[in-house]
Order: C-alpha cells, then structure tokens, then sequence
C-alpha cells in the first residue's frame, strides 16, 4: 500500500504514514471493496438466476413435447382414402376445445372439437409431375398450437414416410377382371378421380369422362374368344394405374354384331335393337318385342327389332340369327328401365304396411311412396340398404329400401321421400321386413 500524500510504500494496516505523518484514511478503500463484492455477488445471483430459467423452460419444454411426442396428447397418424378415392394420411391431434392447430406447410389451421382436430392430407401433395422416379416420400409437418387466450406454442415436428400413390381405378362395370359374354357389346365403366387422363387400349378417351369421374362406355365384344381391354390411368402426381379386362366370347359360326350406340338404360319400356349380320341369315326374336318390327336386310345383313323392356330394372333381351347348316348364333343384351320420375310416380300406391308385410311376394314390383325417418344404413357388399320406418304412430313399421337413387347415403334421423317398387323381403335386426326398390329418394319437405 502506498501513502496518499507522498506515495511512499507503508504498511497495509498502518493509520500514520512514517515517512510524512499524514493519517491514513481506509474508507474510501473499504467502500470501494464492498461495491466490488456487491457487483460480484449481483452476478453469481443473475448468473444463477438465468441458470434456473433456463432449467425451468428446459424442464417445461421436455415435459410439453413428451406430452405430443409419446404421452397423452401425442398425434395419430393413420392411412386414409379421401372422398375422391385418392390415398392419403389422416392425422389425429388432442387438445381442448376451442384450441386450433396452425400448419406451416399448408397455410391452414383447424380447430378442436370434441377435444380431437383431425387433418387428412392426400399422399399426392407430397409429390411432382416425376413421381414415376420415384419411389417414396420421408414427411415432416411443422405446426403451432394456437390457444384460445391467444398463446402460441411450437409442436413437435410429425413425421412420417409416404409411398408414391398409384392413380385411382375403380372398375364398375364389369365387376371382376375375366368374365364370359354371349353379348356383342359390353357396358364399360371405371370411376376415376376428376382430371384424370383415361385411355382404353390406346385410345384416349378423357373427354368422355364426366365431371365426377365416371367413364361409361359400350365395347365391342367380338366372338373370337378372349376380348382383351386395357385401361390405363394417370392422375396428376399419381403413378400410372393400369387394369387388363378380359371378356370371353364364344366363336360363332355365325357373325352377329350389335351396333355400338344401342343404349343400356332406358327411360322408356320400347327400345330398337340394331344391327349386322351374315347376309342370308334371318334374325328371330326369344323374348318380347313389338309384333311385325323385325327389319331384315338379306343382300347386307342389317337387321332392327324393337324389344320390350317388361320389368322396372335390368331386362335381358336376347336373340338368334339362323342360316342352314350353321350353328344358331344367340345374342344376350341386358337394358336397365327406369321410367321418369313424373311417369314412375304416377303409379305408386299410398302406404298399406299391413297389407305389404302379407302380400310382398304377390305385390312384386308394385310400387308404394315410402316416407320416414331413416333409422339405420346398412351394407351387403357394394349394395346399400336404407332401414326406414314408414308408421305414423308410436308403433315402429319398419321397411327396407335397396337404394338405386342417386341421392347417396342419407344421413340416419332425418326424414325422406322414397319412390320404391315391392322386391320381397329382407332380414334386418333378427326380424323380416318388407323389402323395396328405392328408384327415387330425397329428403322429406312439409306439404
């Protein structure tokens, strides 16, 4: 330590300066000394302080992503088929109501309800126009957790692997991939997603495909055996999908072709039969026909009938051509009659439950008004059953609706108008119950 006044080296402790005798005053030095450690104290606290938020939003963060990770409100992620057919991944999240979920990647946000947001996502949206180079896709989904006062919170990020998706094809008509005819032309129908390219053995035939998808088409079925048709789809960012169909027809001896623009659905019970065949031959008709309608040119082979179409539904109608010394070519056409609702309507019966529970079998075809609430849906296969009850009191009269309407699926408690011919009856809940055709069918309006 040095003095103050002379600068001469003294003692630390010294309280007079033996070189000057100046006195010695410590205060300065000692205030000094407490600030310092002050100061230094004041930074271990902070220091420590900062150390302990840290741990605290490191321990909070590791329990909140163990939450959306592997414990209580962890995503789900499940395989799905949109509404369209295409695949895609559905993805579960938990949380409360009134909570919303924001995705990066897809500019959107969806909101809880029933404490459960769901997001479906088609495995298409991962993909370009190469996806046929390539094979899959790994996934990663960025989101934030908007809470209802407004607090955000980062998610976890989801991730998951996605096989290229192959474009979808679903054949309709026929229902299996090989099948024997004796028909000259086929009904061909494939439902594919909108904006689908479609060809059918090479030939491009998109422009044919309605707005829904649906292709529907009349082949020719030739009798040499196997018919090949092959269909090839793409969908934009899909694969290529592709089915072979093959359609057996027997040789004949002889030839018979049906003109490709004869219809298989009518709204009319008449339809003319055209056609070709061997020149001499002679066409006769096996089911009905309208009398004196057969046409027959012998030098050409072009023949026209016109059939009957008996029943409400598919009717097969079927005819031969003869030429001595050859075998009987026979050709099979089914047509499906569906009057017009005006002309369908006008002969239904009002509902008689009692007497349609007794008399279902002589009653076939009869056709009632069916009004109710639709009280179950229910499957066989491809085929849609409506549960209706049609009683007007406390008594439930229950019925069984086929639905051949192009209303879809009704939604079960809501009320609806159904046109609908008698088809026997049909096992539902343990019990039999009177079973109907439905051709027409909407929701039920107050009159």
């Amino acid at each position: 330590m040095k003095c103050p006044k002379c600068f001469s080296k003294i003692d630390n402790d010294a309280d007079i300066c033996p070189i000057c005798g100046a006195a010695i005053h410590r205060r300065k030095h000692t205030l000094v000394r407490a600030a310092v450690a002050a100061v230094s104290w004041l930074v271990v606290i902070a220091v420590l302080g900062v150390g302990a938020y840290k741990l605290y939003f490191w321990i909070d963060t590791y329990r909140f992503d163990k939450q959306y990770t592997r414990g209580a409100y962890a995503p789900t992620v499940t395989e799905t088929t949109m509404d369209d057919g295409r695949a895609g991944h559905s993805i579960t999240f938990y949380g409360n109501d009134g909570d919303r979920i924001f995705f990066d990647e897809l500019g959107k946000a969806i909101v809880f309800s029933g404490n459960v947001a769901q997001l479906e996502i088609p495995d298409s949206y991962w993909f370009t126009a190469n996806v046929e180079e390539t094979e899959s896709a790994d996934v990663s989904i960025a989101s934030t957790i908007i809470y209802e006062n407004g607090d955000k919170r980062r998610l976890p990020a989801i991730e998951f692997t996605v096989m290229a998706p192959e474009s979808p094809l679903e054949l309709i008509s026929p229902k299996q991939d090989d099948l024997s005819v004796n028909t000259s032309i086929y009904p061909l129908e494939v439902q594919v997603v909108p904006g689908s390219t479609v060809t059918v053995n090479g030939k491009d035939v998109t422009d044919i495909v309605d707005r829904s998808g649906l292709l529907s088409v009349n082949v020719n079925v030739f009798p040499v055996g196997d018919n090949t048709y092959t269909i090839i789809v793409k969908t934009p960012n899909h694969r290529e999908a592709r089915r072979d169909i093959l359609i057996y027809r027997a040789e004949m001896e002889i030839a018979v072709e049906v003109d490709s623009n004869t219809p298989t659905e009518s709204s009319t019970n008449i339809v003319t039969i055209s056609g070709k065949c061997d020149p001499g031959a002679l066409i006769s008709v096996d089911t009905d026909y309208v009398e004196n309608s057969i046409t027959q040119n012998e030098s050409t082979g072009s023949f026209s009938f016109i059939a009957k179409l008996d029943i409400i539904g598919d009717n097969v109608i079927r005819f031969r051509a003869t030429s001595p010394g050859k075998a009987d070519s026979v050709i099979s056409l089914t047509i499906n009659y569906l009057p017009t609702l005006d002309e369908y309507s006008r002969k239904a019966w009002a509902m008689d439950y009692e007497s349609l529970s007794r008399l279902f079998e002589q009653w076939v075809g009869r056709i009632f008004l069916c009004e109710g609430e639709v009280v179950d849906v229910v499957y066989e296969g491809d085929t849609q059953y409506v549960i209706m009850d049609v009683g007007t009191g406390e008594d439930r009269q229950l019925v069984v609706l086929e639905n051949l309407s192009s209303i879809g699926t009704p939604s079960r408690g809501k009320a609806y108008s159904a046109y609908a011919d008698v088809d026997g009856r049909y096992m539902y809940d343990g019990h039999y119950y009177p079973k109907l055709k439905a051709r027409y069918m909407d929701i039920k309006t107050e009159r």
